[in-house]
């Protein structure tokens, strides 16, 4: 896919998958620490809606108030992925 999405839809999807982001991430932080399974399903879900966010965001154009408000939830989702132990650049 490339090419720019329409702004509107953009914001949308962005905000969608740092938001679906978290609530995996929280799964993960509050899951039993016996439940590796599910623990490693949820930190993997939350790092694809990261990875997600990372390869469409140059493709919305956003205002500055917007992007600082996604960039702020994408470094709130960043730091509970490095508490779940996942690398990041």
């Amino acid at each position: 896919m490339s090419g720019e999405l329409p702004t509107e839809v953009g914001r949308e999807f962005l905000l969608t998958e740092l938001k679906t982001g978290l609530t995996f991430a929280d799964l993960a932080l509050s899951a039993p620490h016996g439940d590796v399974v599910k623990i490693q399903r949820d930190t993997h879900n939350a790092r694809k809606a990261y990875d997600s966010f990372q390869r469409f965001r140059s493709r919305v154009s956003l205002t500055d108030h917007e992007n600082t408000e996604l960039q702020e939830i994408a470094d709130q989702l960043k730091r509970a992925l490095q508490q779940l132990g996942e690398p990041m650049a």
